[in-house]
C-alpha cells in the first residue's frame, strides 16, 4: 500500500526516474498561517514526496496500558475544545485525555445539532465546512454507545489566533539615568484556578535586562498570570534585588500538593512584592553594586499561591552564594540558576532549584507539604566522592525523565545525570553545552537517548602525550540511562552553540539530529546531509533552523520552529519552506535575542499538536496559535505524558529548549492513547481574592466541588476587626463584586461568608487585602559623570517617565543638602543632557535637575555627584589592523593598539576579539589576555576578500570596593581596525579626525572637526574622491560634505549642514572612483564626539 505524503501540499504531478511521486489534494488550509477566514498563506507549488515511504502502523484501538499501583499525580484537564475560523468554514479541535477509555469515540455538535455522520474514533479534529462565525460547538464523548461526558461549548475565535490582552508594567529609570521599557518574555502554563483549563504565567523583562557577564543596572522583573479569556489574576514584582536576565529567575508553575490548582515557585529577595501587595523581607534594602550586579544580601525561595499570587512560604535559598568565586570573581558564574519539577518518588512532584553550571553544581530538592517547603535532599559537587564528577558539566538548561525505567525521574544536568535519590548516576565528562534534547530519539533502541552539543574542546576532546586528538565528542547521542556514547561527531575545537533533534525525514527511523557543525545525522548515526566537508548553507547542508520544534501540520513528522516561523523540511531536495510566518502576517516577535524563542510552545488545548505563544510587537497581547490543519492521527494530550508536562515546566530555563514526550512520535509509530497517571479535581475548597485597580478593588470568590446559595462580603481597614461591615451580598451564582467605595492610600481587608453551602465540611476563607493602585508615577532621575580631566568638565544627563516638560533648569552646589545651590542653566523642553565646562575644581559639585510642566507641576531630581566611575566616552584604543607584517607570512593580519583616555590605569583583564561583521554580537575571542598597549598577529583571519573587525572586552580596576568585592568597570570597545583580507596589500585611507578651534587666512575663527588623510594602495589610479559624514556607524544615510578632495589632504568640517549637536558622535568615509570605473566605498572611520565646550576659548 502506498503511504500518503505527510502533510506536504502538492499542486501538480511530478515524475522522477529515481523516486515515484504522487499528487495529494488537501484541505485548502494546508500550508501556513491564516487570516481568520479569508485565505491561507501561499506555499511553494512543487514539494515532491517519495511514494515509497513506510505506511504508518496505526491499530484502530491500541491495547489498554497496565496501570501501576501508584500512578503519578497529575492535573485534571477538561476536554480543551476550541474552534477556529478558516477559509473553508471552521475547524474544531479537542483533547484525548490520558485517563480516557481507549474505546472512547466522539461526536461533534454545532448549535446543539450533531454534525458528524458517525462518531470519530481515530482523530480529535473536525473540519466543519458549513461553519460560520456565529456557531457554537460541543463535543460528546461516547464509550460502548453510551454518552460519558459533554465538553464546554466553544465559539470560533475572532482572529486567526487566541489573543490575550496584556498590561505591561510601567517604564522605569535606573540609578544611572537609563530609561527602560518592558517586554513580554518567557511564559509557562498551569491550572491556577482548578477549572481544568490552563492559565498563562508570563515573565516581563525590562529592556535593559542583562546577561550575567554584563555590567549595568537592570529594571525589575515581574510575573503576571492571565486566564485564556484574557483576565489578569495577579502581578508579582521581584524588586530591585533580583537582577533581570535569562539566567536569574527560572520559575516553576505546577500543582505541587495535588489540591487541583497550581502554585508558583521562584527565587526572591528583599523587596519583592507578592500578588496581594505584601512585601517579602526588607522593603528598603538595596544590594545593587555600582556595576549593577547583586552580590550581597539574603536570597530566598518563595512559593506563591497560583490563584491570588500571595506568598505562601519563604525560605533561604539553598545554596547561598557564599564566596561568589564559582569560576570567576565577577558574579557571572555564581548567579547561573536552573529549576525544574520531577517525580523523584514516582508519585508526587518535587521542586528542584539549582545553582552553578561551569564549576560547582548544587541542586536542592523540595516537596510542598501542608503549605510549607520540606527539603528532600541536596546534591553538591563539593561533597566529593562520585558526585564531584558532575562539576563543570551543567548546561544553560536541564531535562527531566525516567532514564533508568524505575518509575522515578532523574535530572539530566547537561553532561551529567543525577539519580532520583540525589546521587550521581553518571557523568560523561564532556562538559558544558548550550543545547540538550532527551526522549525516545531512536525507537529501535530500548529506553531513552540524550542528544547533546558541547562548548569546550578541553572537555569534549581527549589527546595523547603528543597532544594529538584521539577522541572528539563535540556532538553526540548517548544512552540516557548509562551515559554510553552511541555515536558522535567531532567539534573540531569549536564551540558547538546549537543543536536540535526531531523527526523530519520519514525515510529513516527515529529523530534526525543536527547542530551548527557536522550536518544532519540519522538516529542510528548515519550521516544524512552535511558533515565536516560541507560548508554551512551549502547544497548538502542541514536545515538552517537549529532551535525549537513543533508538531503542526497534521502528519507525524515534526516541524521546525525558529523565531516567529514554522518551517517544513523538504527531505528530497534538502531545503525548508515556511508554512507559518507570524511576524510578517501578525506582527509577532520572538524572545531572548539571538536565541529567538517563543514565549511558550506546548500542547495547551485542542488535539495532541502543539500551540505556540508569541508576544505582539507592540506588547499589547499574547498571540496563541493553534494548528488549523486536518490530521488523521489521534494521540493523548501530550500534557498527560509526564515527561512532556515536566518539560513545559522547565522550558523557561535560561536557553529555552523544546519539549519531548517519553515516547516516539513518527511515521512508523504506534499511537499512544493512555498514560499511567491519576488526576484530581481537588477537594472541597474556596478562596477569596481581592485584585487592586486604579479606582476600584475587585473581589472574586472561587468555589470548588460544592455550591452555595449566597456569599456575604465584609470589609474593614483593620485586619483584626471583630465586626467588619457587610458591603455586598452575592446570589444566583454571582462570584465577582467590584468595590468602588474605596480611598487612596488605604489598605482594605475583605471576608466572605457562605449561606446554604453544600460542602460536606465547614469551609473557612482567609481574608484578602486590597489597595488602590497608584497608577503611573512620574519619575525623574539625574546622573552625572566626570567626562574629562584635560580640561575637566562634567556631563549631567537625566531621564523621565510620565512627565511632559516645558522647561528644564540645572542647579549646581557644593553641599548635598542644596543649601548653596544656584541655577547655572535653563534649557528647552526636549533637553536630556547638559555639559558643565566650569565646575569648581576645589569643592564637590552636586547637580539637580528641575523640570516644569505646562500646568505648573514641578519635578525635582535626586542630587547627583559626578559618578565615581570614569566616563566611557572618548575612550581610544587606537587599534590598527594591517596586513602582511614585515617578517611574517602573507596569511596574517597584525593588530596594534595603545589605550588612551581610559578613566583608570589599572586593568583587571583585556581580551581581544574579532568579528566578520561590524558588530559586537557573534564575535570570537582570539586572545584571552593582552595589555593596554601592544600588538598581536592574527594568523587565522585569512579568508580572501573577507571583512574583519577587531575589538576589546575590558575590565578596569576602580580601586573601590562593594563590601569585600572589588568594583570593576567593564567596557566593550566598538568594532574597529576594519580590514579586508587580500593576498595583496589592501587599500588604506589613514583618515584621522580632531577637534579644532583656529583661524583661517582672513583671521576668521573656524571651529569644527579637522580631517586629514592619505589614500594609499588602491588597485588602480584614482579618478575622483568624495568625502562623506554620518552620525551613525554605517554607510546608509551618509551626507556628502566635499564633492572633490585630493588623495592626500586636510579639510575642516564646520558641521554647518549637520545641525551640530553637543556630545554627538560623527563618522567619516570616502567614495573613491578608480580610472576603470570601479567604486570603493570606504567604511565609516575616524569616529569623534563633537563637544562645543572644548572648542570655546578660555575667558
Amino acid at each position: 500500500m502506498t503511504r500518503q505524503p505527510l502533510g506536504f501540499c502538492l499542486h501538480k504531478l511530478i515524475n522522477s526516474s529515481a523516486l515515484a511521486f504522487t499528487l495529494l489534494t488537501v484541505f485548502a488550509g494546508c500550508g501556513g498561517g491564516y487570516d481568520g477566514g479569508a485565505q491561507f498563506d501561499a506555499q511553494p507549488s512543487e514539494i515532491p514526496v517519495p511514494s515509497s515511504d513506510i505506511e504508518p502502523t496505526l491499530s484502530p484501538v491500541p491495547e489498554p496500558i497496565s496501570k501501576s499501583q501508584t500512578p503519578r499525580q497529575a492535573e485534571f484537564l477538561d476536554r480543551g475544545i476550541i474552534a477556529m475560523p478558516t477559509s473553508v468554514g471552521n475547524v474544531v479541535s479537542w483533547r484525548l485525555l490520558g485517563t480516557d477509555d481507549p474505546q472512547i469515540v466522539f461526536d461533534v455538535y454545532r448549535n446543539a445539532t450533531k454534525v458528524t455522520a458517525s462518531p470519530l474514533a481515530t482523530k480529535t479534529f473536525y473540519v466543519d465546512r458549513e461553519g460560520s462565525a456565529e456557531d457554537q460547538y460541543q463535543v460528546v464523548a461516547i464509550v460502548d454507545g453510551n454518552e460519558v461526558s459533554r465538553s464546554k461549548t466553544a465559539a470560533p475565535w475572532a482572529k486567526p489566533y487566541l489573543g490575550i490582552p496584556l498590561s505591561p508594567p510601567q517604564n522605569g529609570v535606573t540609578p544611572a539615568g537609563e530609561v527602560y521599557t518592558y517586554l513580554a518574555n518567557d511564559a509557562s502554563t498551569a491550572d491556577l484556578d482548578g477549572d481544568g483549563q490552563y492559565e498563562i504565567i508570563l515573565k516581563w523583562v525590562p529592556s535593559n535586562a542583562k546577561d550575567n557577564a554584563q555590567d549595568g543596572y537592570t529594571g525589575k522583573t515581574y510575573f503576571d498570570a492571565y486566564t485564556l479569556q484574557g483576565k489578569q489574576l495577579w502581578r508579582i514584582n521581584l524588586g530591585i534585588n533580583i537582577r533581570a536576565g535569562a539566567h536569574y529567575d527560572p520559575f516553576m508553575a505546577f500543582d505541587f500538593d495535588g489540591d487541583g490548582r497550581a502554585e508558583l515557585a521562584v527565587k526572591t529577595a528583599d523587596g519583592a512584592v507578592d500578588g496581594q501587595g505584601n512585601v517579602i523581607g526588607d522593603a528598603a534594602a538595596d544590594y545593587r553594586g555600582t556595576n549593577g550586579k547583586i552580590l550581597q544580601g539574603p536570597e530566598f525561595l518563595t512559593m506563591f499561591d497560583g490563584l491570588s499570587g500571595e506568598a505562601l512560604d519563604t525560605v533561604s535559598y539553598n545554596p547561598p552564594r557564599g564566596e561568589y568565586y564559582w569560576g570567576d570573581d565577577s558574579g557571572n558564574r555564581v548567579d547561573r540558576f536552573l529549576a525544574a519539577v520531577a517525580y523523584l518518588d514516582g508519585e508526587v512532584p518535587s521542586l528542584l532549584m539549582a545553582r552553578g553550571i561551569y564549576t560547582r553544581v548544587v541542586i536542592s530538592a523540595y516537596n510542598w507539604v501542608d503549605g510549607a517547603f520540606q527539603e528532600r535532599w541536596v546534591f553538591d559537587t563539593e561533597n566529593g566522592g562520585n558526585d564531584a564528577a558532575a562539576a563543570a558539566q551543567g548546561n544553560h538548561q536541564l531535562s527531566i525523565a525516567d532514564v533508568d525505567g524505575d518509575g522515578n525521574d532523574e535530572i539530566i544536568y547537561g553532561a551529567a545525570t543525577i539519580d532520583n535519590d540525589g546521587s550521581l548516576l553518571y557523568s560523561t565528562g564532556l562538559g558544558h553545552g548550550d543545547a540538550l534534547h532527551v526522549g525516545d530519539l531512536d525507537p529501535n533502541r530500548p529506553g531513552l537517548e540524550v542528544y547533546a552539543v558541547h562548548e569546550s574542546p578541553l572537555a569534549y576532546q581527549t589527546t595523547d602525550a603528543q597532544d594529538r586528538v584521539i577522541s572528539d565528542h563535540g556532538v553526540n547521542l548517548r544512552d540516557a540511562a548509562t551515559g554510553e556514547i552511541i555515536w558522535s561527531r567531532p567539534g573540531n575545537g569549536d564551540d558547538i552553540g546549537r543543536g536540535v533533534s526531531i523527526d523530519i525525514d520519514p525515510r529513516y527511523p527515529g529523530n534526525e539530529s543536527w547542530a551548527t557543525r557536522q550536518g544532519m545525522v540519522a538516529a542510528d548515526g548515519s550521516q544524512l546531509v552535511g558533515g565536516s566537508e560541507t560548508a554551512a548553507g551549502g547544497v548538502n547542508a542541514a536545515p538552517s533552523a537549529i532551535n525549537f520544534a513543533v508538531w503542526w501540520d497534521g502528519d507525524l513528522l515534526r516541524e521546525m520552529l525558529d523565531s516567529t516561523r514554522v518551517s517544513k523540511w523538504n527531505y528530497v531536495d534538502n531545503e525548508s519552506f515556511v508554512i507559518l510566518d507570524a511576524s510578517e502576517n501578525y506582527q509577532a516577535v520572538a524572545n531572548n535575542g539571538t536565541k529567538a524563542t517563543p514565549s511558550l510552545s506546548a500542547d495547551l488545548f485542542g488535539d495532541w499538536r502543539e500551540e505556540i505563544i508569541w508576544p505582539k510587537a507592540d506588547q499589547s497581547e499574547l498571540m496563541v496559535f493553534s494548528s488549523p490543519h486536518d490530521t488523521d492521527f489521534r494521540f493523548l494530550s501530550l500534557m498527560h505524558d509526564s515527561q512532556y508536562r515536566l518539560a513545559i515546566a522547565w522550558q523557561n530555563n535560561a536557553y529555552n529548549q523544546p519539549p519531548h514526550p517519553s515516547f516516539y512520535i513518527g511515521p512508523d509509530t504506534v499511537p499512544v492513547w493512555q498514560s499511567d497517571i491519576e488526576t484530581t479535581e481537588g477537594s472541597e475548597w474556596a478562596k477569596l481574592v481581592a485584585r487592586s485597580n486604579s479606582d476600584y478593588i475587585e473581589l472574586e470568590v472561587f468555589i470548588n466541588q460544592f455550591d452555595v446559595d449566597s456569599i456575604i462580603i465584609k470589609r474593614s481597614t483593620d485586619l483584626n476587626d471583630a465586626a467588619p461591615s457587610v458591603v455586598a451580598t452575592l446570589a444566583n451564582g454571582e462570584r465577582i463584586w467590584r468595590d468602588d467605595a474605596v480611598q487612596e492610600d488605604t489598605t482594605y481587608y475583605y471576608w466572605a461568608e457562605f449561606t446554604g453551602s453544600t460542602a460536606t465540611t465547614q469551609i473557612a476563607l482567609t481574608p484578602s487585602r486590597g489597595q488602590l493602585d497608584d497608577g503611573i508615577e512620574p519619575i525623574l532621575v539625574a546622573f552625572a559623570v566626570s567626562v574629562s580631566k584635560k580640561p575637566f568638565y562634567a556631563e549631567v544627563s537625566w531621564s523621565s517617565v510620565a512627565i511632559e516638560a516645558e522647561e528644564v533648569e540645572i542647579f549646581r552646589g557644593a553641599n548635598l543638602n542644596g543649601s548653596d545651590r544656584e541655577s547655572i542653566a535653563v534649557l528647552q523642553a526636549g533637553a536630556t543632557r547638559f555639559f558643565d565646562a566650569r565646575p569648581s575644581p576645589v569643592t564637590d559639585n552636586y547637580y539637580w535637575v528641575v523640570v516644569r510642566e505646562a500646568d505648573g507641576t514641578v519635578h525635582e531630581s535626586n542630587a547627583t555627584l559626578p559618578f565615581a566611575l570614569g566616563s566611557l566616552t572618548n575612550l581610544e584604543t587606537q587599534i590598527v589592523a594591517a596586513q602582511n607584517p614585515e617578517g611574517e607570512e602573507v596569511a596574517a593580519i597584525k593588530i596594534t593598539w595603545d589605550f588612551e583616555n581610559f578613566p583608570y590605569d589599572s586593568f583587571h583583564s583585556i581580551e581581544l576579539y574579532r568579528n566578520t561583521e561590524n558588530k559586537i554580537d557573534g564575535r570570537s575571542r582570539i586572545n584571552p589576555s593582552v595589555g593596554p598597549a601592544g600588538e598581536f598577529i592574527d594568523f587565522t583571519a585569512n579568508d580572501e576578500g573577507q571583512n574583519y573587525w577587531y575589538m576589546f572586552k575590558i575590565f578596569m580596576n576602580t580601586g573601590e570596593f562593594d563590601g569585600d568585592a572589588p568594583i570593576r568597570q567593564r567596557y566593550d570597545s566598538d568594532p574597529e581596525g576594519q580590514i579586508i583580507y587580500s593576498s595583496t596589500v589592501p587599500p588604506k585611507t589613514n583618515l584621522q579626525a580632531t577637534l579644532v578651534n583656529t583661524s583661517d587666512a582672513e583671521e576668521n575663527q573656524v571651529v569644527g572637526i579637522k580631517l586629514s588623510w592619505d589614500l594609499q594602495d588602491f588597485p588602480e589610479a584614482i579618478a575622483g574622491i568624495e568625502l562623506y559624514r554620518n552620525d551613525i556607524n554605517q554607510l546608509g544615510g551618509r551626507s556628502r560634505i566635499n564633492r572633490s578632495v585630493p588623495e592626500t589632504g586636510e579639510f575642516i568640517d564646520t558641521l554647518e549642514t549637520a545641525e551640530a549637536e553637543n556630545g554627538k558622535q560623527y563618522w567619516y568615509m570616502f567614495k573613491v572612483t578608480l580610472d576603470d570605473g570601479q567604486v570603493y566605498n570606504t567604511n565609516p572611520e575616524a569616529a569623534i564626539f563633537y563637544v562645543d565646550t572644548l572648542l570655546q576659548p578660555e575667558p
